[in-house]
């Protein structure tokens, strides 16, 4: 804050008051809150990612109500696909690609044909694993915080 008061050659004065703001303390808290922010939504896209990774094996790993092939229980149409080999549940994949954007994946030939084709959703927007993972993604929302702490 500073006070002025000019005088000018008439003898008459003129009273002011500026005030300045010294701005660098708050950009420092707004540059801190923004590091902050960005660091909890970097953590809460990567616990999502994982989360929908785990829940997706964790499907497949759930008992099958289909039919039994040599002693091995498979999936009925609905259910996320039941383990046989293990190469499609482990091929089950998480990739950070930026920041704020993470990608869960899987590059088996025979996966798309058995979520659309055969209705044996394990990832796609009807699978258990989504719908879980979205609820998650709305619980997980509000630990979004700015500020100090």
């Amino acid at each position: 804050r500073e006070v002025s008061r000019d005088i000018s050659d008439r003898g008459c004065s003129n009273m002011s008051l500026k005030l300045k703001v010294n701005a660098k303390p708050l950009l420092n808290d707004f540059e801190f809150i923004d590091r902050r922010y960005m660091e909890q939504a970097r953590n809460y896209v990567d616990r999502l990612g994982v989360f929908f990774q785990s829940d997706i094996k964790r499907s497949m790993a759930t008992p099958k109500s289909g039919q039994i092939y040599d002693g091995h229980q498979a999936s009925a149409p609905g259910e996320p696909p039941a383990i046989d080999t293990g190469i499609l549940v482990n091929s089950i994949m998480f990739k950070k690609e930026g920041p704020l954007v993470a990608k869960v994946f899987t590059n088996t030939e025979y996966a798309e044909r058995l979520e659309v084709e055969m209705n044996r959703s394990f990832m796609g927007e009807d699978s258990p694993a989504r719908l879980n993972t979205e609820r998650r993604a709305t619980a997980l929302r509000p630990l979004l915080r700015v500020g100090r702490r």
